[in-house]
């Protein structure tokens, strides 16, 4: 049985309460034996776009696994949904490309690499892949984009042009 991405939209879900998970990885997604999609470990997670605290500042609150963090969160910009969806394209282009899109050789350079450097492209590592697979990567990794514009729906092509057509599972899964 074709284990599903995401499960019954287990990240729409999440954000339609309200709630940011804020650690994206892949240690917290899980499967059921039956392949039901799990996300665990809610210890960072926080509501949607509740500002900082008077007197806080962003390295005050920075917390996550700097590989997979969003340049928003990294700059300590209030969580919303595009946050994890940004992790979820960090975990995606891994699983694919066999690497991380940002890497470095501590913490802080992790950190520039994801708030400044280019994201390679993912058809560099994997040239047997659907142009339209490196097209969603070039679109997850924008930085300028306000809130960010990703959601389960977006997903769909990538899981569609990766499925050879036995995706609609995977792409309801997301969306």
């Amino acid at each position: 049985r074709r284990r599903e991405l995401l499960g019954e939209c287990v990240l729409e879900r999440v954000h339609a309460e309200g709630t940011v998970h804020c650690d994206v990885k892949p240690s917290n997604i899980g499967y059921t034996r039956t392949g039901v999609v799990k996300l665990f470990d809610f210890g960072l997670a926080r509501p949607e776009s509740v500002p900082l605290a008077e007197g806080q500042n962003a390295a005050a609150t920075f917390a996550g696994t700097p590989y997979y963090m969003s340049p928003a969160a990294i700059r300590g910009e209030p969580p919303n949904a595009a946050f994890d969806w940004w992790s979820l394209s960090v975990v995606l282009f891994e699983a694919i490309a066999g690497r991380r899109p940002f890497d470095g050789q501590d913490t802080a350079d992790v950190l520039s690499s994801i708030l400044s450097r280019p994201c390679p492209r993912v058809s560099t590592f994997r040239p047997d892949l659907p142009g339209d697979a490196a097209d969603f990567f070039d679109r997850a990794f924008v930085r300028s984009r306000p809130r960010g514009v990703f959601e389960a729906a977006d997903f769909r092509p990538l899981l569609e042009s990766l499925g050879g057509g036995q995706s609609a599972r995977s792409a309801r899964a997301v969306g």
